[in-house]
């Protein structure tokens, strides 16, 4: 259906609908803990929050910028990989850390950081392998809801196959970091 044929939605109708995705994603989060299956909606309802998908923002975002709310929080952020740093040579992997205030190494102070900003432009994990992505908190929920989520694509995105190789304490490297995108989503 093309868009310019649909009804737009309320504010209320919109969180109703912000509730409802609030709840799955809730499930989805304590699932996890019982079966990597989980990820699947996590992802999915993630993706339909905070993440452009066929050209509408995210749900979360527009009843933001609609109620003329803040979306910051205060986490202590490790930064991003400087590929050009010299201790960065023979990194292999590794998830780039975000802690809620005060549950970071001492040493980092936590900061007011917009979720939204987060989302879109903070790097979520670091892959070698992949050397042409910069796996932001947005690409990395989106390939994992597009390919392996909403879709189950007959094909895999080869970026999405590297990541699925490695594994730390039997897991892919990416579901913590979508289980606490899913955390501060909630907050």
């Amino acid at each position: 259906m093309a868009k310019s044929s649909r009804v737009e939605r309320t504010i209320p109708q919109l969180l109703e609908a912000l509730d409802q995705q609030h709840y799955l994603l809730r499930r989805s989060i304590h699932g996890l803990f019982e079966d990597d299956a989980h990820l699947r909606t996590l992802a999915v309802g993630l993706r339909t929050l905070v993440c452009e998908s066929s050209g509408t923002e995210g749900l979360l975002w527009r009843l933001i910028d609609a109620l003329n709310v803040c979306d910051e929080i205060p986490l202590e952020c490790g930064g991003s990989v400087n590929r050009d740093h010299p201790l960065s040579r023979g990194l292999a992997l590794g998830k780039i850390p975000l802690w809620r205030a005060g549950q970071g190494p001492p040493g980092l102070t936590a900061a007011s950081y917009s979720l939204r900003d987060v989302i879109k432009n903070h790097e979520a994990i670091f892959v070698a392998a992949v050397q042409d992505t910069v796996f932001t908190h947005e690409l990395l929920i989106g390939a994992i809801a597009g390919q392996m989520g909403a879709h189950e694509a007959e094909g895999l995105d080869h970026r999405l196959v590297r990541l699925n190789s490695f594994l730390i304490n039997q897991q892919a490297l990416y579901v913590p970091a979508l289980a606490f995108d899913a955390e501060l989503t909630l907050q």
